[in-house]
């Protein structure tokens, strides 16, 4: 007769679809996955399954590692079960200083488990996480302020890719009830030294957080705190299916740019709002703060957030693109007539007689007197603190108010470029050239500028 563990296990399984199919075990020599390969291989025949090891060698505890590595071959062989072992060097991943051993090793893991599984069309991915896993994983989180994807823990099952899920047959199970499982049944397994360790996060957590919550509350404190992450879960897979249509209604994506419409973003809860960026934008929680104080910052206001991208607000947008190379963009003197071309901006100059030239007119085209020229021409990005003498006024004006009079969108307005002398501005382009440079009855020759935006990549 099964036992209660095969029972729930085999019930997880039927749940998730994971029968009359291959599955691939994530076997690591301990506790948790010796008894998941033992439950798995006990109801093969109820089930239907056909069953695939992988196990993945560190080789971080050196002889400790290959042991493990030889007990799971050796079960594999007794259960005649087809095992894979996958071998990596965690240490060598550039990424490790940045997000740590833990999270380089889940990450080999789990691509190790997906290629094999793909490699062999198996639809399955079997891992051994238990409830205890659940309740240190939701503490950890927990204390670093994790939104509620965070605080929903481990989920019970997830894509991993469009042919392939993962699957947790013993996330309901408590490390107690596997460790009873496998003394009844023989389950031969390792303990890995470093778990006594005091060196990783969720080592300390194990050993020092639970045992108190449990002193403290209760024998049965990881078993709340899991329950808890269910009912989390619950919540959040219901307000993801309110993200995904704001997100289709206020999320625009226009190449490398993504523009938030803050007026149908206002439409949705809060919780959805924070959702909605936080998915969108794929933004840190420092990230989402920030950018959520755009929402009701001024216009112009704007915030650096990860991938050295920055966020601006627009009237009725946010606007969230990457650093932007055009504010780098070097200078272009204009030597005489003919194409220049700066970033995705062409400028065409003619110099000619002014009988001879016929203007294209409209804001793209200014029409210069070449006598009023000092010095030689150059087509640079406006700067702030740029101020000139507009056509047709008296005064002079900063460049940013003219823009800002002209309701160029401030995302837009790294992009403008201006057309100087050795004395100043004499055109913005696009806007308005300076008054000096006004053609008269005496005007002889002129520069014909004519300003072009190229097409990008949507």
């Amino acid at each position: 007769m099964p036992t209660s563990l095969q029972r729930d296990v085999a019930d997880v399984l039927r749940t998730h679809g994971v029968q009359r199919a291959a599955c691939v075990i994530g076997v690591s020599g301990g506790l948790d996955s010796m008894s998941l390969l033992d439950c798995c291989t006990n109801l093969s025949s109820e089930l239907a399954l056909t069953p695939h090891v992988i196990h993945v060698n560190y080789g971080l505890r050196g002889a400790e590692s290959d042991a493990d590595e030889a007990l799971v071959r050796d079960v594999c062989a007794r259960y005649a079960i087809p095992v894979h072992v996958v071998t990596v060097a965690p240490y060598d991943q550039p990424r490790l200083a940045e997000v740590g051993l833990e999270a380089i090793a889940r990450e080999l893991r789990y691509a190790a488990f997906l290629a094999y599984a793909e490699e062999h069309a198996i639809p399955y991915v079997l891992t051994a996480h238990t409830l205890d896993d659940q309740a240190e994983t939701v503490i950890m989180h927990l204390a670093r302020g994790s939104g509620m994807h965070g605080l929903a823990g481990i989920p019970i099952s997830r894509i991993l890719s469009p042919a392939v899920r993962v699957v947790r047959p013993l996330l309901h199970a408590s490390r107690n009830d596997v460790q009873e499982y496998a003394r009844e049944h023989g389950v031969q397994w390792r303990e890995d030294a470093s778990n006594a360790t005091d060196t990783f996060l969720r080592n300390r957590v194990r050993q020092l957080v639970i045992p108190a919550l449990r002193e403290a509350i209760g024998p049965h404190a990881p078993r709340g705190i899991a329950r808890s992450a269910d009912n989390v879960r619950t919540v959040a897979d219901f307000i993801d299916g309110h993200v995904a249509a704001a997100i289709a209604d206020a999320v625009d994506h226009r190449g490398s740019t993504i523009i938030v419409d803050l007026e149908q973003l206002d439409r949705y809860h809060e919780a959805v709002v924070r959702e909605v960026l936080r998915q969108a934008l794929e933004l840190t929680f420092d990230d989402l703060h920030r950018v959520m104080l755009l929402r009701t910052a001024e216009v112009g206001s704007s915030a650096s957030i990860n991938g050295r991208r920055f966020a601006l607000r627009e009237r009725n947008a946010i606007i969230v693109e990457h650093d932007n190379p055009v504010e780098h963009s070097p200078a272009v003197v204009i030597h005489d007539g003919g194409q220049y071309v700066a970033d995705a901006q062409v400028l065409h100059v003619t110099h000619a007689d002014v009988c001879d030239v016929t203007p294209h007119g409209g804001p793209a085209t200014a029409v210069i007197d070449a006598a009023s020229v000092r010095g030689r021409l150059v087509w640079r990005r406006w700067q702030h603190g740029d101020r000139f003498q507009p056509f047709g006024m008296t005064g002079h004006t900063l460049v940013s108010d003219l823009l800002t009079n002209a309701r160029v969108p401030h995302h837009l307005r790294t992009t403008v470029r201006v057309v100087c002398d050795d004395e100043g501005i004499i055109w913005v382009c696009g806007l308005r050239q300076a008054e000096r440079t006004r053609v008269t009855s005496t005007t002889t020759s002129v520069y014909n500028f004519h300003h072009e935006q190229l097409p990008q990549d949507a």
